[in-house]
């Protein structure tokens, strides 16, 4: 709900603008056009062994709260797992990914700063792309996928 009287924006934890996009739905919490360009949040429910591939935002700079459930990271060579209350913070440029590792749904919230691209990266993507077709359309919004080989659980066959 947004309070227009001073251009105040309150959701509740179910609310929000929710597209299903292709790692899974993803819920509009605050968008670049309610922040003047400055940042985007989204809140992400990453089921099980579910993520991220590997990519980079050569763009913005990602931040990550893990709100519930068990999240590995993987920034550059290093890996973290990271709980509930945790925060990983990507700047751009930095190869990232990342994997639901328990065994119960995970909630995220993701903010890019400046805000935008995603927004409109998932308006153009939907539902049901494949791989081929994400890389070239990611690569117009300036997000290099990388390694598309690699496996969601860390594991790189090439």
């Amino acid at each position: 709900m947004e309070m227009k009287a001073h251009g105040i924006t309150y959701l509740k934890r179910d609310e929000g603008l929710t597209i299903r996009a292709p790692d899974g739905p993803v819920t509009y919490k605050v968008t670049a056009g309610q922040t003047g360009g400055a940042y985007s949040l989204f809140e992400e429910a990453v089921q099980p062994g579910g993520g991220a591939t590997p990519h980079i935002h050569h763009r913005e700079d990602e931040c990550f709260y893990v709100v519930e459930g068990e999240i590995e990271f993987h920034v550059d060579e290093e890996t973290v797992l990271a709980g509930s209350g945790s925060l990983v913070y990507v700047p751009r440029g930095t190869v990232h990914a990342y994997t639901n590792t328990g065994t119960a749904p995970a909630r995220v919230l993701d903010l890019l700063t400046p805000g935008g691209t995603r927004e409109r990266l998932l308006e153009e993507i939907g539902e049901g792309e494949d791989t081929d077709d994400l890389r070239d359309i990611y690569s117009r919004y300036g997000i290099e996928m990388v390694n598309p080989t690699m496996r969601r659980d860390g594991d790189s066959n090439g």
